[in-house]
């Protein structure tokens, strides 16, 4: 049972070493848990090489692995899904059918945490309201085409089920997020593609955008609490991809982007480039889903988030990150 203070608890953390599950890593191991991170590459990432934690390596498909471990932990904490980057270079079961596969994987989770009495801690989706009826459209549009979007839906209808089954659960909604500690192969970064002159352009859009440390702190001080069934959105700062890559250009010391359009317009160019690459068997340097995915962004309502770390620090943090992995 999960007591009102985390201190030595047990926490399986899956995705321990992507961008939020790491930053949630870090903060369960500055409570003093236990933690368990659970991630897809075999030997023990390099943003987990320096904190005191258990590493297990299990892929996709490894799913009775992470199942069996449930059982020796107190809380259980999820989020990553799988789903295929490129729309059309898909190489594994699981991107040939995301939506089945990932809902399985979400059934025996529940099912293992139901049965041990597991508290789980999942991160899902903001619920943003697009701007616009043409961007409405164009999101409505890209939903029912990636099926990224399906998956993280029916993940969420599966998570809000379990929870009026008596599952105790605490769910957060971040915003745009990033920061340090990101193991993502460089080419799928932002900032040392921005830094290195590699990004020529601006693709324009409003967005709010959170530091994965904030996000961290929301759902660990909700489980220190013990405010299940809470469903809570994590915001950062209103701003634009103009000003944040301002903002960076100005912090790494480089010259900005001079061209720029806007976002909406490179959703479609991009879905075509991905097809030619397809055609070749490779999978495209800039998959549409990245683009998809920041045209769902939008401002939050209110200017600042209450207690949201300053942006530029955000920046930095992560640009320190990114040199330290020789990425810029």
């Amino acid at each position: 049972m999960v007591a009102s203070s985390l201190s030595d608890a047990r926490v399986l953390v899956r995705g321990g070493s992507g961008l939020i599950g790491n930053a949630i890593v870090r903060r369960l191991v500055a409570d003093d848990c236990r933690v368990t991170a659970v991630g897809r590459r075999r030997d023990r990432p390099v943003n987990l090489r320096d904190i005191d934690v258990a590493y297990v390596a299990a892929g996709i498909d490894d799913r009775g692995r992470v199942e069996g471990l449930v059982g020796s932990h107190g809380v259980l904490v999820g989020g990553a899904a799988p789903y295929p980057l490129n729309l059309f270079h898909v190489t594994t079961a699981a991107e040939r059918d995301p939506v089945a596969h990932a809902k399985a994987r979400m059934e025996g989770l529940l099912s293992s945490a139901h049965r041990h009495d597991v508290a789980l801690a999942y991160v899902g989706t903001p619920k943003l309201r697009p701007s616009s009826e043409l961007r409405e459209a164009q999101s409505r549009f890209v939903q029912r085409l990636q099926p990224y979007f399906e998956v993280k839906k029916i993940l969420e209808e599966q998570v809000r089920a379990a929870t009026h089954g008596g599952l105790r659960t605490v769910v957060v909604r971040p915003s745009a997020s990033f920061g340090p500690w990101d193991v993502k192969p460089r080419e799928q970064c932002w900032l040392p593609a921005l830094v290195r002159g590699e990004i020529p352009l601006v693709l324009q859009h409003r967005v709010n955008v959170v530091d994965s440390r904030d996000v961290a702190d929301a759902l660990v001080g909700a489980l220190g609490d013990a405010n299940y069934g809470t469903d809570i959105a994590v915001l950062g700062r209103n701003t634009s991809t103009e000003e944040l890559f301002s903002l960076t250009c100005d912090i790494a010391g480089v010259d900005r982007p001079r061209l720029s359009m806007p976002a909406e317009l490179g959703v479609f160019p991009a879905l075509f480039a991905e097809l030619a690459w397809a055609f070749v068997g490779k999978p495209s340097p800039l998959p549409s889903l990245v683009l998809m995915l920041l045209c769902e962004q939008q401002w939050a309502d209110g200017s600042t988030a209450r207690n949201a770390r300053p942006l530029v620090d955000t920046v930095r943090d992560a640009l320190t990150w990114y040199r330290g992995l020789g990425y810029c």
